[in-house]
């Protein structure tokens, strides 16, 4: 089992601020033990999958291998909560990219450099950017990171969590964080507390998506370091991106919205999706490129989903950081940006309000409203361009028993 050890607490005893439990050790999770660190003696953060000692995907991330960004504020919040990862990222072949020159768009016939809206985005393989933050981690005293171990509920009442129960035994906290990602379970755990669970919106998408790693030449792209190829909806569904990462590599991802199962299964599927798309490059340099040695991986989100857990009461002691709170659809590379911003608007409450009452979750999961609303509204609101999205949205409460 890893233990890492890691922070020094700025003031931990402040608020009997004695020892903090995390839920999950993928970006949520570690950014948040970074942003608690300083204001904890203790931060625990457990993982149910054996965590690997180096960049390589895991099973606990479903989208480990397909492409994953950072854009300029969710770069900037984790270099506020660890200094030097992003020159170390790129130390090690991350990319940074300028989304007004350096990313070329194909879209209505034309391949142009859009005007930049978010400035810089920061781009490197999933396994690669977890390796490094728990790296960094493991520079901090008062940080450790279990694997191999299921957290199978909350210990305490509708009024207080006092922690976690595990496959190892039981975790006393005096607050625990839910970074356990899209499919996580504390709508029942606070359930089974006789607590409200969070109301919940979803929308369908049924976005599909495969991506493959092929080797990169300087000399690929005609203009720009990676490639956007984009639909016009309603009529066209189908998108490619090429993105830079480490080792010269491009990072090919084809896909698109209401796509049948059947629309890429293997490599053959993936070559002749590749030739569907309107702009020819990637197809041509995916034919040229891939072997039968090739893997391509395949991904399918069903639905963007979000608990508004500021519209119910939570046991003090409680919070909830990342795609838990709002899982939105990957293909506009907000989850990771979000995520590192709510795990720092997490520590800011922290400085207004002791960790045992009830006032620090109120503010925290209100602080995070227009976080999470912006990233909501964008997706949605793009998504819900073709008409197989309309008509999708639900709304389900998740009362208390009895």
């Amino acid at each position: 089992m890893l233990r890492y050890n890691a922070g020094k607490p700025t003031n931990p005893s402040r608020h009997g601020r004695h020892t903090a439990v995390v839920i999950g050790a993928g970006v949520a999770g570690l950014a948040t033990a970074a942003a608690l660190a300083v204001r904890f003696q203790h931060v625990l953060v457990l993982d149910r999958d054996r965590l690997p000692d180096g960049p390589v995907s895991r099973r606990g991330i479903p989208q480990g291998a397909h492409p994953h960004v950072l854009l300029e504020p969710g770069r900037h919040g984790l270099e506020s909560l660890l200094p030097g990862l992003g020159a170390d990222l790129q130390a090690t072949g991350a990319s940074l990219l300028s989304s007004g020159s350096e990313l070329a768009i194909y879209r209505q016939g034309k391949l142009s450099a859009e005007p930049a809206v978010d400035p810089d985005l920061l781009c490197c393989t999933r396994p690669r950017l977890e390796w490094m933050i728990r790296r960094r981690l493991t520079l901090l005293p008062n940080v450790r990171v279990e694997d191999a171990t299921a957290v199978h509920g909350l210990t305490g009442d509708a009024a207080r969590v006092t922690g976690v129960a595990t496959n190892v035994g039981a975790c006393p906290a005096d607050l625990v964080v839910d970074c356990s990602g899209r499919g996580s379970r504390s709508d029942r755990w606070l359930a089974t507390l006789g607590a409200p669970g969070p109301p919940g919106q979803s929308v369908r998408v049924n976005v599909r998506y495969a991506s493959a790693v092929i080797p990169r030449s300087p000399s690929d792209l005609p203009a720009g370091s990676a490639l956007y190829v984009l639909p016009t909806a309603p009529a066209e569904t189908r998108f490619g991106a090429m993105l830079p990462i480490e080792n010269d590599r491009w990072l090919v991802t084809l896909g698109g919205w209401h796509q049948p199962k059947d629309a890429i299964v293997n490599l053959t599927g993936y070559l002749a999706f590749a030739r569907s798309l309107p702009y020819p490059l990637i197809g041509d340099l995916v034919a040229r490129r891939a072997t039968h040695n090739t893997i391509v991986a395949l991904h399918a989100f069903p639905t963007s989903h979000r608990r508004l857990f500021a519209e119910s009461d939570h046991p003090a002691g409680f919070a909830a950081v990342g795609d838990c709170v709002a899982s939105v659809n990957p293909i506009y590379g907000r989850g990771m940006t979000t995520a590192v911003l709510q795990a720092i608007a997490l520590g800011d409450a922290f400085d207004c309000h002791p960790a045992e009452s009830r006032e620090l979750s109120r503010a925290f999961f209100h602080a995070i409203n227009p976080i999470v609303d912006a990233s909501w509204r964008m997706a949605v609101e793009a998504d819900g361009l073709w008409p197989q999205t309309g008509g999708c949205f639900s709304r389900v409460s998740h009362p208390s028993p009895g």
